[in-house]
């Protein structure tokens, strides 16, 4: 699964293919294995990763996940919802 931009995905598959419709455009992505989003538990893992990385002392790199580096906003977005959802679910539970 390969990680890119939407827009310069697009841009380099219409300039290399003859394809215009969405629909082939979406079927041809499918089927090269490109993905915009990555799921929570990709998330979970890379954020363990480099949790673990810090705690060993090591320099906190970037988090690669099957040749992409996982982006450091999108997964500190990610962590501050679920500390955001965590919160709430407690307060929910205390009243």
């Amino acid at each position: 699964m390969m990680l890119l931009h939407a827009t310069n995905c697009y841009l380099y598959f219409i300039r290399r293919t003859n394809v215009t419709s969405a629909r082939q455009y979406k079927h041809h992505l499918k089927q090269w294995g490109i993905t915009k989003n990555v799921s929570s538990f990709i998330k979970d893992k890379a954020i363990k990763a480099m949790g673990k990385r810090a705690r060993d002392g090591s320099v906190v790199a970037g988090v690669r996940h099957e040749g992409s580096e996982l982006d450091k906003k999108r997964l500190r977005r990610y962590m501050s919802t679920q500390a955001k959802l965590e919160q709430d679910l407690q307060i929910n539970n205390n009243v």
